[in-house]
């Protein structure tokens, strides 16, 4: 069976991305951010992102995220969750 997430992770993003998110939507936001500066730092391919939003356009949960990484800038974000992830490996 696949390793899932420590416990108490998804309220640690709950409290970088909001309370009010379904889980769904939750557990993409760090998906997304992760695809958007691998496909624009990384690949150099700014057309990517364009593609994988219309290819989620019609999941309202995907869509969601998606839309939170657009307005909240994926580096930020990417910063936010390797802070979170630091702190966590310090407290192990």
């Amino acid at each position: 069976m696949g390793k899932r997430h420590k416990p108490g992770l998804t309220d640690k993003w709950r409290e970088l991305f909001g309370k009010e998110l379904e889980w769904k939507t939750l557990v993409h936001i760090p998906v997304h951010a992760g695809l958007r500066a691998l496909f624009l730092d990384i690949l150099d391919e700014p057309k990517r992102p364009e593609r994988d939003i219309l290819r989620h356009d019609h999941n309202p949960a995907y869509k969601k995220a998606l839309d939170y990484v657009e307005a909240n800038d994926y580096r930020n974000i990417n910063t936010q969750l390797k802070k979170l992830y630091e702190n966590l490996a310090n407290k192990s």
